[in-house]
Order: C-alpha cells, then structure tokens, then sequence
C-alpha cells in the first residue's frame, strides 16, 4: 500500500511537473510582427490612414524595470529619419501615450547622410499597461513601447526603421542593450507591430481627418518570469507547510507509549495547524498586495487548497482523539493508516487537477 501510494503521488507529480514545463515554453510568436518591409505594407493597408508620410523610427532600449504590477519603467534612444522635403513639413519628435507622469526626452545628436537627417533623442518614461497575471508564476508578458508622431493632426505615419538592427527576424532580440539587469525575468524576444488607435472625439477640430483605425506603431519586449526563483519563493514554502501538517498526521496513534513519547495531544495539534495558518496567510496576503486589481491568480489556489487541508487536518486529529471507537472505523482504522498512505497522493492529484484546470 505504501509502494502504491509512492508510485501514484510520483505520477501525479510528474504530471504537473509536465504541465508547468508545457506552460513556461508554450510562447507562440505574434503573427503580425514587422519583420521587413513588405510586412510594413501589407499591415498598413488594414488601416484608413496608410497613405501618409512615412517617417522611420528606431527605438532602443537601456534599461528596464517594474515599479508595480502595472508600471514599467523604461530609459533609451528614439530616433527619427527624416528625407529632405519632410525634414522642413513635420516638427522632429516622436510621443509616448502610455506614459504617466513626466517624460524625460533630450535631445542627444542630429546627423545628414545622403539626404536623410537623422534626429534621435534620450528619453526617461514611466509606462503603464494592463498586464495580466493570471498564470503567475508562469506567465509571460510583452512590455509595448507605443509611439505617435509629435505633429498630432497630421498623416505622419511612423514605420520601424528596420534596417538600424543586424536582423529584426522573428525570435531575434534587437533594440535591447545587454547589460540589461531585469531581476526575475529573462527576455524572449522583441519585436515591432502595429495596434489599432481609435479616437470617439475630434478633439474640437472639427475636420475629417481620420480618427479610427489608425496605426500606433509600437515596439514590443517579450519577458518571460524565472520560474525557478518564482518556485523557491512560493512554491518552498507551501510544501514545507503541507510536510508539517503531513507530520501531525503521522503522530496520530493510539499506541499510549507513543502518544507520549511524540508529547502529542489535540490542543498542541490544532495550536500547529493554527500556526502553519498564520504562516500561509502572510504569504498569501503578500501575493495579493503584488495582484491588487488582479483576479485569482494560478498560485492562490495553492494557498486555497492549503487552507482546506489545514482545516482537515485539525479536524481529523481531533476527531481521532475525541471517542476511542472512532479508531476502529474507516479513515481512522489501524491508527488512520488510509490518512497517512493517501495524503500525499490526495494532495499531489489536488495540484495536478487545479493545474490542468487553469491552464486547459
């Protein structure tokens, strides 16, 4: 029974090991990616406005870092490429519109080679954006960088200047420095695209420029969350809860010399179990200050799942202490044998089940 019980909490185990590994490598590439030029076309014909002036932007990106569950803080270079006729028809200057508070932009260089005038510009911005993580602590999220051009009524059209990057090829990481530092979290990929803009105003100007379905060009950087500190920050601590609870129910014994000698009693056992509570509900409470406007995240029903087998537990012992018949009978028979072989195959098959449940 016991071989049985190992064998089937090993299953199990293997199961969910399986499904995280799945879940951490299942990024899919985003199907409307600008990897060159033709990509550019092909994607502006869906908007209104895809006949404008078409100005080149590069972006490039010095370091990165989250200031909350929704805010990214982002520091680099953006430039603009300018022809000869559209140098002296648009102001130089490109505007970050999911940015709060201020933004620092400075100028840093002004070049002509071939007729072309490159302007580029040190920016500082705060970046909001509603990530979600429902699957965290394995869970990926795409930072958007989103740029419009600085003259706001015009048929600017920002294109990515493609040809400043060695490749922009799907699954290449360009426009990054490498001495980024993003603590808990390794970069996937980036990539530009465009999002869909769409105005219900205008603005007071009265006039027909287009205000729907406009392009927002916007450059994209792919993180992916280290799933091996995530675990040991988490994970770690609600295993070593359940092996705590695992042991009060290895004490239950009607064998007096032993009840004895283990100092075990129903107050002490439940005083436990109130104690691993505690301990589970500052973790869990810490985990939701992370997610306030979050939903249920995936390792909630860890803690969930954690609080009921505290509360079974507590039950139980006391239950097999409370009338000397009951240790004949059922879960309680042969000094709760059953208790002891299935508890880890129980709870192993909880996890695998909430798992597959979540993510499928």
């Amino acid at each position: 029974m016991k071989i049985l019980s190992f064998l089937v909490t090993i299953i199990f185990t293997s199961l969910i090991a399986f499904q995280w590994h799945y879940q951490h490598n299942s990024y899919k590439f985003n199907e409307h990616e600008l990897t060159n030029e033709a990509a550019i076309d092909k994607h502006l014909v869906d908007f209104e406005l895809h006949e404008g002036d078409r100005i080149p932007v590069g972006v490039f990106i010095d370091s990165l870092e989250f200031k909350g569950p929704n805010d990214v803080y982002v520091s680099g270079y953006v430039w603009q490429e300018f022809s000869a006729e559209l140098i002296v028809k648009y102001r130089a200057g490109v505007v970050f519109p999911n940015s709060v508070g201020s933004t620092i932009m400075k100028e840093s260089y002004r070049s002509t080679i071939d007729n072309v005038t490159v302007v580029g510009w040190y920016f500082e911005a705060n970046l909001r954006q509603p990530f979600s993580y429902e699957d965290y602590p394995i869970d990926h999220k795409t930072v958007w960088i989103k740029l419009l051009p600085k003259d706001f009524n015009s048929n600017v059209i920002l294109v990515p200047s493609l040809k400043s990057y060695d490749s922009t090829s799907k699954d290449s990481t360009f426009g990054l420095s490498q001495d980024i530092v993003l603590t808990g979290w390794d970069i996937n990929e980036s990539f530009f695209d465009y999002m869909a803009l769409n105005f219900d105003t205008d603005f007071g100007l009265h006039d027909n420029h287009p205000r729907t379905n406009l392009p927002e060009l916007t450059f994209n950087i792919v993180i992916e969350r280290d799933f091996l500190s995530a675990f040991m920050i988490n994970i770690t601590l609600l295993l070593v809860s359940i092996a705590l609870l695992y042991s009060l129910i290895i004490m239950m014994t009607s064998d007096k010399h032993l009840r004895s000698k283990f100092s075990a009693s129903v107050s002490s056992a439940i005083g436990s179990c109130a104690g691993i509570f505690f301990v589970v509900l500052v973790a869990h409470i810490n985990i939701r200050e992370k997610f306030p406007g979050s939903g249920i995240v995936y390792i909630e029903y860890f803690y969930l799942l954690s609080y009921i087998f505290i509360l079974a537990t507590a039950l139980a012992i006391y239950s097999f202490n409370s009338k000397i018949e009951m240790i004949t009978k059922g879960l309680f028979a042969n000094d709760a044998f059953l208790l002891k072989v299935g508890f880890w195959p129980l709870y192993s098959f909880c996890i695998c089940l909430i798992t597959w449940s979540h993510f499928y």
